[in-house]
């Protein structure tokens, strides 16, 4: 781990440069193209491309995937919280987009908190139940980033650091209606209560 200093423009960044080329050297993965993250609408997993006969498997067996996913891992917690869709994507077999999901139909939930110009919580989860509509995705995602705001709002508070509002953006007018109105609507009347915290 690398702390680069600016001091000029008064900015200290966290880097793992030397360590994600060990890694890569260690997967020889050192001239791969490079990919943007979040990943493209049109990459898709899903479990019916796992291997099925007995020489897939044995080939399967000799790829290091989980020493690899590891490596991403700690990569993504300690600096690049940029990358979390894309781990999500290939440790999880999901997608962004309501029920895209090719194997169970779940949706993802997927968050970032950014204080004082850095990223201090960040999430891409799976999540738990098979949404019906594109409101209820939406919806679960908002619960958690408000239960998420709620929490660092109090440590952040308690530092005294800041007081006021925490602002939650969502591109979608259903779930901010809903959010709004918690009236019961044949259209909404499935949403679980546990869920109409967000207002």
């Amino acid at each position: 781990m690398e702390i680069q200093r600016d001091r000029s423009k008064r900015i200290l960044r966290l880097s793992q440069k030397s360590y994600i080329s060990k890694v890569l050297s260690r997967f020889e993965m050192n001239n791969v193209k490079t990919m943007s993250t979040p990943l493209g609408q049109h990459f898709r997993l899903s479990i019916t491309q796992a291997p099925e006969t007995h020489e897939e498997k044995k080939f399967m067996e000799m790829i290091p995937y989980a020493s690899m996913m590891g490596s991403v891992m700690y990569t993504m917690v300690c600096s690049r919280p940029n990358i979390a869709y894309a781990v999500s994507m290939i440790k999880g077999f999901v997608n962004v987009d309501y029920a895209r999901n090719i194997d169970t139909k779940k949706s993802l939930t997927g968050y970032v908190f950014i204080v004082f110009g850095g990223v201090m919580s960040w999430k891409a989860n799976l999540q738990l139940v098979v949404a019906i509509s594109t409101t209820e995705v939406e919806y679960m995602a908002m619960t958690e980033v408000v239960k998420e705001a709620i929490w660092l709002k109090g440590i952040i508070e308690e530092l005294g650091m800041y007081r006021g509002k925490v602002i939650v953006y969502c591109d979608n007018q259903s779930p901010i209606h809903l959010a709004k109105n918690q009236f019961f609507h044949k259209r909404s009347k499935h949403i679980d209560v546990r869920l109409h915290t967000t207002c």
